[in-house]
């Protein structure tokens, strides 16, 4: 019995071994299911936003009021199935209002009809996650 510590400290440094295995284990899974939740919501903002700018340009001239824009039933939906909201102007260089800080935007040059004619105009569409 010359040198028993008990019936832990014997077995402590292979305790103190398998725990710091299992903190490191568990630390590189979480910060994987991280990662992979992340390249996620960023693949499923870029195909929403995608599924979105095409739901509103469908029609090669495009008949929308810039007030109409968030309105078309399609891309409203579309945004609603994936959790995403979504503001659309014409024309401008900067989206005024409704983006978030960390929105992503697609721009397209686009037929539009103003009046009788058709002029040639740029489509703004920016796309956020609405959780």
């Amino acid at each position: 019995m010359k040198g028993f510590v008990g019936p832990i400290g014997d077995d402590l440094p292979s305790l103190i071994a398998i725990m710091l295995a299992l903190t490191l284990f568990f630390t590189g899974l979480t910060f994987a299911m991280r990662t992979f939740n992340s390249r996620q919501r960023d693949v499923r903002l870029m195909q929403g936003g995608l599924d979105i700018s095409r739901a509103i340009i469908r029609d090669p001239v495009i008949n929308y009021s810039p007030n109409d824009l968030s309105d078309i039933p399609e891309a409203k939906a579309i945004a609603r199935n994936n959790e995403l909201e979504f503001n659309a102007d014409y024309g401008s260089d900067e989206i005024t209002g409704g983006c978030e800080e960390e929105s992503l935007y697609f721009s397209y040059l686009v037929s539009r009809r103003n009046g009788d004619e058709v002029d040639l105009d740029t489509l703004r569409v920016c796309v956020w996650d609405a959780r």
